[in-house]
């Protein structure tokens, strides 16, 4: 799952961010409410965790400038405030769920998971880049309109890759999030698995796939 953790409590985020990653979840993190804003805007999360109060731009308006741009990502806002007002304000603004400060880190989990498979049951079935489509319900996988034949690791590291396009994935990110943390497997696995990639999407879709020198891989946004 792609998560934008939008949160200026450096401290907390850090928290946070470790229990995603260890749960081989992708994410990101803005301290800052207009860099928030831009993420959201300008890439692709399955779900925005956004507190209320931030720098520059609340979470209020961060949801409902979002909604406006017709942002599919499901959000969740956080705030100290449990007044029952501010919770329907924050939802009729555009957050899909609400959980008041403070709070359990395994509801906030089951929270994320539930707003993620309603965000994803409503959204489209088809993701696009360049001239590859990835077709997610039927499973398959056309480049310059001809079918393309992936192993199910192959699949899920090009899904991966192109729902982030545009940002530079490291090699741990790619392997917490594609392969079951019981298996063990090493880091030159990612470098093999690209190069499948490569060949497999030459000669019409290879040269999107770029490499990003001492840190891992890049779909062009």
């Amino acid at each position: 799952m792609r998560i934008l953790l939008i949160e200026n409590d450096s401290k907390i985020a850090v928290l946070r961010c470790t229990f995603l990653l260890r749960h081989k979840h992708t994410e990101e993190h803005a301290t800052d409410g207009n860099e928030g804003l831009d993420l959201l805007l300008h890439r692709m999360y399955d779900v925005a965790i956004i507190d209320w109060m931030l720098p520059n731009r609340s979470g209020y308006d961060i949801c409902a400038i979002a909604r406006a741009a017709e942002i599919k990502t499901g959000l969740v806002l956080l705030t100290p405030r449990g007044d029952i007002d501010d919770k329907i304000a924050g939802l009729r603004r555009g957050a899909d769920d609400y959980i008041t400060k403070p709070f359990d880190i395994g509801e906030l989990m089951a929270r994320i998971e539930a707003v993620a498979r309603r965000s994803s049951s409503a959204s489209t079935s088809e993701l696009r880049a360049h001239n590859v489509v990835m077709d997610l319900k039927a499973y398959l996988v056309l480049v310059a309109s001809t079918p393309v034949d992936l192993t199910s690791t192959e699949y899920e590291l090009l899904e991966l890759l192109i729902h982030n396009r545009g940002r530079a994935l490291s090699r741990e990110q790619i392997l917490q999030s594609v392969w079951d943390a019981k298996e063990n497997v090493v880091l030159t696995a990612v470098d093999v698995y690209v190069s499948y990639h490569r060949r497999k999407l030459h000669p019409h879709a290879h040269q999107h796939l770029e490499t990003v020198r001492g840190l891992g891989y890049r779909w062009q946004p």
